[in-house]
Formats: C-alpha cells, structure tokens, sequence
C-alpha cells in the first residue's frame, strides 16, 4: 500500500489503469465453519443475544468491478473462505466488542465526510 494521495485517496496500486476506489469482501463458508465448531462445542443463543464470532479466511481471489456511477473507477473485491470459527468467550467479550466500537466509529466518521458533514459536529469533547 503506498500513501494516500489526492488522486489516490486510498494509497492502493491501480488495476488495469484504473483507480480503486472502493475495497470490499465477500465471505464465503462462515456459516459450514461455524458449525463444524457446534457440532463438538454445542451452544445455545436466545433470539436477542449478541454473539461474537471469530472467523480465519483463506483470501482465495480478488476482483475488480467497475463502481456503478463512477465507471472510470475499480472496486478491490476480497473473496475469502472462511476455514476456522470461533465464538469468543465471555472473558474477553469486552475486549472484542471495543475493536467493534472503534470499527462502527470509522464507518461513521466516513459516512458523515462522505455527506459533507462534521462527523464531531454535537460531539461533547470532554465525554
């Protein structure tokens, strides 16, 4: 990855020319990987649980589909296979949900700029 740079915002290389402007995954094979685990580590989750799972992928191929609206751009699509699972246990469930925190806090922040707005606007910085 090189560094961001106006005209290449994420620091990614070009595909074929192209910039990228977007990177996504596809997962496949979490729900059979999950389930291997259950079959020697049955669990039992009410409706409104929350669950933590771990997933290790293999990255098994990498596309490049043009973005609709911006064509002359290329989405960096990760297909991966998940091979393992894992559910997290309770003692560091706190630990985990934190890095969850801080993924959904970068979603927003992104979300808000890409609108045009301050993602802090309303924000108490003493909180």
């Amino acid at each position: 990855m090189s560094k961001p740079t106006k005209d290449n915002p994420l620091g990614l290389a070009p595909f074929e020319g192209s910039a990228i402007g977007r990177t996504s995954a596809k997962v496949g094979n979490a729900g059979q990987a999950l389930s291997e685990v259950m079959k020697f580590d049955p669990d039992a989750w009410a409706i409104s649980d929350t669950v933590y799972i771990v997933l290790q992928c293999d990255v098994v191929d990498v596309h490049f589909p043009s973005i609709v609206g911006e064509e002359d751009k290329r989405n960096r699509q990760h297909i991966l296979r998940a091979t393992d699972a894992a559910v997290v246990t309770p003692d560091i469930a706190d630990e985990v949900q934190e890095i969850v925190n801080a993924a959904r806090l970068k979603v927003q922040i992104g979300r808000a700029k890409a609108k045009g707005q301050d993602p802090f606007e309303g924000m108490d910085p003493s909180a």
